[in-house]
């Protein structure tokens, strides 16, 4: 996994981004139609604080393209009520 630039917008670390791909409660494609496709990670960053983390899935690698904590519309995938 690589973390471009991007990911970093809202103020998280390599450490904190990588613990919550790593404990993730769930992957999920959120843009199958366009390549690559667009998927969703849900963890929890050092603190216990869930994060939304956006990447590419790519042939060789996925690559983070976004990552902050979670917010509502996200929230939804952990109950299914996906939006």
């Amino acid at each position: 996994m690589w973390i471009h630039e991007s990911g970093y917008r809202h103020g998280l670390t390599d450490e904190e981004i990588l613990h919550g791909w790593d404990n993730a409660m769930g992957f999920y494609d959120i843009d199958v139609e366009h390549e690559p496709t667009k998927s969703l990670c849900i963890g929890p960053d050092l603190a216990g604080n869930l994060l939304e983390i956006l990447y590419l899935q790519a042939d060789d690698a996925d690559l983070v393209i976004h990552a902050m904590p979670l917010r509502p519309v996200f929230r939804a995938y952990l109950t299914q009520d996906q939006p």
